[in-house]
């Protein structure tokens, strides 16, 4: 047990010790790929882009497709608390010893290529590469991919999805992706195949250039989007009930209409449902997976997506979510506002710097009755003071601290001591992280008195 802890410390420091991305091309993932001995296009998958929902989305599938009796793998990032959360098969994270293996295993031809090579592997290519050969060793009938930024230069794109899915579009990334919804729905765009359907959810400008993409390429492109919010064909949804119980949602397509539910809480959920069930009945309808209804209906049930309205505690009540630009923030704030009502909210709010972070904060200040603006343990970090501005033309009560867990503490002890008071966590999933991994150490404690005292 020593040695599988130390290895996988040694894959870890190993990884956060690589350069970060300095070109944006896909050469050096593929060299990796080549060297490690596999093609990542061998790998059978969807690719999932997009600015917000890719997760929840990515969880519906995978959850369906393993319903349906596949051996499924999942890639997503980043990750909550532990690095191995981004690697899944069969819904299960993958080994802390397996995680080292695959790493370490790269780890002398990533030394090496990075010393002959002015493109150098970074911490996310690597993953990416260890991520598809572990697929392609443990067999896995399909997996799900979630892209981690745009789509055209992102590593995951080496692979070949059987269907690509493009969720939403809206400004993020803009320094790396571009200034425009138009230019970042061009790079999100650039999974699609030539010949291979697309899904998304975009509509205006972004759905535009994503129609243009796809044209170009001779890819049919499968809509989904509101009902009664666009005329076409495609797939429409309909909320029909958000509570504290879970999310229902109503899809209608050519197929006829059908009714879906899930735990996961909140009204954005209807619409990744739509998304999730349009691409499994597109694979479907294509002979690459069967997925019965039965299974759909019962993956999306279980489906499990940490860090997104999610409940991590219930006295006082805790609610984690990563909004971490506009979108997600007008998400949550519609969400919480329906679901708890009357409740008074002690926020704590940390976000990356190269966000938006003022229009985010601008919707979810509001919330507030006291608001805790905390920096979060990454480099990319906004400054406290910026996200406690950004608060106080919205928020009459902000204060600042020098660490999520101070300001959740004290978040927590208002809470406690205000009737309906609860906790809101949100805005950077790192942030989200940093607080669950607090709550464990605090339920480990508890756990570990409750022993010392049965002893």
């Amino acid at each position: 047990m020593e040695r599988q802890a130390d290895d996988y410390s040694a894959a870890i420091a190993f990884l956060e010790s690589l350069p970060p991305k300095n070109e944006w091309t896909l050469n050096p993932v593929r060299d990796l790929c080549r060297i490690l001995g596999f093609d990542p296009k061998a790998v059978p998958c969807i690719l999932v882009a997009g600015t917000n929902g890719k997760g929840s989305v990515s969880a519906f599938c995978e959850s369906a497709i393993r319903a349906a009796g596949y051996k499924t793998g999942r890639y997503t990032s980043p990750h909550l608390v532990d690095y191995t959360e981004r690697i899944s098969i069969n819904g299960e994270d993958i080994s802390r010893e397996d995680f080292a293996r695959i790493i370490l295993g790269a780890k002398a031809a990533v030394e090496n290529y990075n010393k002959m090579h002015s493109e150098t592997l970074s911490q996310f290519e690597v993953s990416t590469a260890a991520a598809l050969k572990f697929f392609l060793e443990s067999k896995v009938d399909f997996a799900v991919i979630e892209v981690g930024m745009g789509g055209r230069l992102d590593s995951t794109n080496v692979t070949e999805p059987a269907l690509s899915i493009i969720t939403q579009v809206s400004l993020e990334h803009t320094r790396a992706l571009g200034g425009t919804v138009e230019k970042i729905a061009f790079e999100k765009a650039g999974v699609i195949r030539p010949g291979k359907p697309a899904v998304t959810g975009c509509g205006g400008a972004g759905l535009g250039v994503i129609r243009k993409v796809a044209a170009e390429k001779k890819s049919e492109i499968i809509t989904v989007a509101e009902k009664g919010s666009v005329a076409g064909t495609g797939f429409f949804f309909a909320e029909k009930n958000t509570s504290l119980s879970g999310t229902q949602v109503e899809v209608s397509s050519k197929l006829g209409t059908t009714t879906l539910s899930t735990g996961l809480l909140g009204r954005f959920q209807c619409f990744n449902m739509a998304v999730a069930y349009a691409a499994l009945c597109k694979l479907g309808e294509m002979g690459v997976l069967k997925v019965p209804q039965e299974a759909i209906a019962a993956g999306f049930q279980n489906a499990k997506w940490p860090g997104r309205l999610e409940i991590a505690s219930e006295n006082p009540l805790v609610l984690l979510d990563g909004a971490h630009n506009p979108e997600g923030a007008k998400a949550l704030s519609a969400s919480v506002s329906a679901l708890f009502a009357g409740r008074n909210i002690f926020l704590v709010c940390g976000m990356m710097d190269d966000k938006d972070v003022e229009s985010s904060v601008a919707l979810l200040a509001p919330l507030a009755t006291a608001f805790f603006a905390t920096p979060v343990a990454c480099h990319r970090t906004a400054p406290a003071r910026r996200v406690a501005d950004a608060a106080r033309k919205h928020c009459p009560a902000v204060l600042e601290f020098d660490s999520a867990a101070a300001a959740f503490w004290e978040a927590k002890k208002k809470a406690e001591a205000q009737a309906g008071g609860m906790v809101l966590v949100a805005g950077s999933l790192y942030l989200v992280g940093e607080v669950k991994a607090v709550l464990a150490r605090q339920s480990f404690g508890k756990q570990t008195k409750k022993n010392k005292q049965k002893g």
